[in-house]
């Protein structure tokens, strides 16, 4: 997806692109936590650890882990005592991080248009999942919704560097490297070329903050990691 406003593409289209990603992720849940580790030669548990800081921060109750994938992100909140429910539209991801203990209460849904009440949550949160989704303008809403008066929303996406050194250096990686490689071991590079031209064509930091502002989000936090290749972003819902 590129930068085009997500209200500005058309319905149908949206629900082909989705319809196209979920069958693209559940053909590499298999490999898809070994890779994203493998690829990034073990940088993620790092991004991972600061973001979990982030989240468990003043000791939530309750949080909603959005596009969880097998559950990576939703177990390091579990194990924390946070009582976490695990989204995402991919039944193969879900169930795998159900069969593997790191999801306990899960649905199969989407993450833009959510089946939950409102305010119900302390913490709601998505790691590298927000760029996957085609109106991802709905889901900042949705999270803002369900999310309860002074709670906060939590982003970890990979991100394109400012530096324009580190900029073409991992735009290179990005084209190149990664398809070729995860293309190799997974035996899915149409599925990798997608993922790497994902974060090339995603809003920038810049821009995802000025969503999160439009959809209510206050006293907005980025944190870049790694020459900016990752970014963690969050905001507050005013009580």
């Amino acid at each position: 997806m590129n930068t085009q406003h997500a209200n500005e593409v058309r319905p149908l289209e949206i629900a082909a692109q989705k319809a196209i990603i979920r069958r693209m992720f559940d053909s590499i849940s298999r490999r898809y936590d070994f890779l994203n580790v493998f690829l990034s030669s073990g940088i993620q548990y790092i991004w991972r650890r600061r973001f979990i800081r982030e989240i468990v921060e003043g000791n939530p109750e309750t949080a909603l882990d959005l596009c969880c994938g097998t559950g990576s992100m939703t177990y390091p909140a579990l194990s924390r005592g946070v009582s976490v429910c695990a989204i995402d539209f991919s039944r193969a991801m879900i169930e795998l991080g159900v069969e593997s203990g790191r999801i306990e209460t899960a649905l199969i849904a989407d993450a833009s248009v959510l089946p939950l009440k409102d305010s119900v949550y302390d913490r709601v949160y998505t790691a590298f999942g927000i760029r996957n989704v085609p109106d991802y303008v709905s889901m900042l809403s949705e999270a803002f919704r369900v999310l309860k008066p002074g709670g906060r929303f939590h982003i970890l996406e990979l991100t394109r560097p400012s530096s324009k050194t580190m900029s073409s250096i991992y735009g290179f990686y990005l084209r190149r490297i990664l398809p070729l490689v995860a293309g190799i071991l997974s035996g899915r590079m149409k599925a990798y070329r997608y993922l790497a031209g994902s974060v090339s064509n995603f809003a920038s930091p810049d821009e995802l903050v000025s969503e999160m502002k439009n959809a209510g989000f206050e006293r907005i936090d980025i944190i870049p990691m790694t020459g900016g290749i990752a970014t963690i972003m969050s905001g507050v819902k005013s009580e």
